[in-house]
């Protein structure tokens, strides 16, 4: 059992390791983003946003809504914003609503 724990807290559980890979990238677009790389961002934030675990995440879809508009694609940038309500409501606004 000792070893399971030392295994698990030393990070390299694939999960883990994933989450690492995926929080790096993640700074890698904000960084794309503040040295005004507005296309290579885009690139980046999508390849996240078809990862299962961060799928639909509103974070993630906002900034690829902003870079997007800053890449003066204004069309992708209301639809993907408009995504990120449907996504809010869909998971955390309607569950709270009392019927």
């Amino acid at each position: 059992m000792m070893a399971r724990v030392v295994w698990f807290g030393m990070g390299h559980h694939p999960v883990c390791v994933m989450l690492v890979c995926r929080v790096s990238t993640m700074i890698k677009a904000q960084g794309l983003i503040s040295t005004r790389e507005f296309g290579s961002a885009v690139t980046v934030l999508k390849s996240l946003d078809t990862k299962p675990l961060l799928r639909d995440n509103t974070d993630l879809l906002t900034t690829l809504g902003e870079a997007h508009f800053y890449n003066g694609d204004s069309t992708l940038a209301c639809t993907t914003l408009q995504r990120v309500t449907i996504v809010y409501f869909a998971f955390y606004a309607l569950p709270l609503q009392k019927f």
